[in-house]
């Protein structure tokens, strides 16, 4: 689509302002890992920590609000987790179950302001259901770019007359004219070319000028489903207008605002809420405790690389639909493959979906940099549904070292990602490269991941004779197949 295009070409040009990093901080990390490397690793061995001692409760518990169950849950649990992972305010329920001993059962009562909190007035919103988008865009046919900007783009140097494509682009480019370190540039394309254009249909190239090319949306009406509710698309003479119909009670995330739950559908808005479901209700928890145990881990540090084998590593955004798809399609291969291989999940240097894309990359980041051996069970969970409080009570991650991390030692962490990122020229989610070169990996499934790291062995392992899946995941959370066609979407 021509403006997913533009929108590439402006990230190459003005990447999105992000954390600032401490460079103060990062002389302070530098010097400590200097002390370290020289005091404590004589003979190349690092002295390592103690095993922590992490207390469990295993329980089994039904949450109901007057006759209705609205949450059951059974298993081992960390001491002191298990108000969180509902989803309760307070920590009553903690206490309460600190005191229980193994066998015991008890009925447990939350107030509203301990449980889901009480409704307020001021969470509620609503959004326009109707969006209208003009038919016919006009784009600028001409656009400078830096020398640099080219030969990251093209991976070649540039002559007049001469004109350019690469896969991370909709458009061929001619070169104009080249002057200093910039270059005009004009876009090369035909009448009547068709682009994807998503929901929409397709972009057609109605006219063409020196100056500029006028394209138009082209389809037919069609109700189309999506991760927040059935999208009906009308195309009228001058504009195309999409309406969207969630579900009553759906907790769905719109652009640009809070993930919320739809409480009211009118003709022309959607309204919502934060407050929770059942706020201004009291709780009853009745719950037993069966056992508890006390288990000693070790926090994993980063995932160690295997000499001689292929590396893939995959740039995404945690909030990027299609770097979403590329990721649900590597974990199946990821699990088989952790001791033959190298997979590493890295992070693009943009943000394009706000503070909680920023907030679940440094997150990611430090689990893969900290908590290794939990990466792959949380990123399971995650590209579920996005719901991170809960993953990373599931799969033990502890998120007071995850908080310490974000806070004290990310910054340092990202300067890796950003430094591969410029290295090799990453400008969308999802961006692939194996053993040191971009590829073009669709469609994302399992399937294809498997095969493009069994390709790069000498001598392939036994785990490339399993099978896995050859559906393609569709973009988004959720764990159905079936995504688009083409050669796949990015951010």
């Amino acid at each position: 689509m021509a403006e997913e295009t533009e929108k590439k070409e402006v990230k190459t040009t003005k990447k999105v302002k992000r954390k600032r990093i401490n460079w103060t901080k990062l002389g302070i990390v530098i010097v400590i890992v200097a002390f370290i490397l020289i005091f404590l690793w004589p003979g190349g061995i690092l002295l390592s920590e103690p095993g922590q001692a992490t207390r469990y409760v295993n329980t089994s518990y039904d949450v109901f609000v007057g006759d209705q169950i609205i949450d059951t849950g059974s298993g081992n649990i960390r001491e002191g987790t298990l108000s969180g992972s509902i989803g309760f305010i307070s920590d009553k329920l903690d206490q309460e179950i600190t005191n229980m001993q193994p066998g015991e059962d008890k009925n447990i009562t939350l107030t509203a302001t301990e449980a889901f909190g009480t409704c307020d007035s001021s969470n509620n919103f609503e959004y326009d259901r109707k969006q209208e988008i003009e038919r016919e865009q006009d784009i600028n046919r001409t656009r400078n770019v830096t020398l640099a900007i080219f030969t990251q783009m093209f991976e070649e140097e540039p002559e007049v007359g001469e004109v350019y494509e690469t896969p991370l682009a909709e458009w061929k480019y001619k070169v104009l004219e080249i002057f200093d370190n910039e270059l005009t540039l004009s876009i090369e394309t035909e009448l009547g070319k068709e682009f994807p254009a998503g929901y929409y249909g397709v972009l057609k190239v109605k006219t063409i000028t020196d100056d500029k090319i006028t394209l138009r949306l082209e389809g037919e009406d069609s109700i189309v489903p999506s991760e927040v509710g059935n999208i009906e698309i009308e195309f009228k003479e001058d504009v195309v207008v999409s309406t969207l119909t969630p579900e009553i009670g759906a907790e769905i995330q719109l652009p640009n605002l809070p993930k919320a739950r739809v409480i009211e559908l009118t003709e022309d808005t959607i309204k919502l809420t934060t407050n929770h479901q059942y706020c201004d209700q009291e709780v009853i928890v009745s719950i037993k405790v069966l056992g508890r145990s006390t288990q000693t881990t070790s926090t994993g540090g980063p995932i160690q690389h295997i000499e001689g084998a292929p590396t893939l590593e995959f740039y995404i955004m945690s909030y990027c639909p299609y770097g979403l798809q590329m990721l649900k399609g590597v974990l199946p291969v990821w699990k088989q493959f952790q001791s033959h291989a190298n997979i590493e999940l890295r992070f693009v240097n943009y943000i394009l979906h706000g503070q909680e894309e920023q907030d679940e990359n440094a997150r990611m980041t430090c689990i893969r940099e900290e908590q290794s051996d939990k990466l792959i069970d949380y990123l399971t969970c995650f590209v579920e549904n996005g719901d991170y409080e809960r993953c990373m009570v599931q799969t033990g991650v502890d998120s007071a070292e995850v908080e310490s991390c974000i806070d004290e030692r990310y910054d340092t962490y990202f300067v890796e990602d950003n430094a591969r990122n410029e290295q090799y020229g990453v400008k969308g989610s999802p961006t692939v490269v194996l053993n040191g070169e971009v590829i073009e990996l669709w469609p994302r499934s399992p399937s294809n991941v498997a095969k493009a790291i069994c390709d790069a062995f000498d001598s392939k392992p036994d785990v490339c004779d399993l099978t896995f899946s050859e559906e393609n995941p569709t973009a988004g959370f959720g764990g159905s197949t079936g995504g688009s066609g083409g050669s796949g979407g990015s951010c």
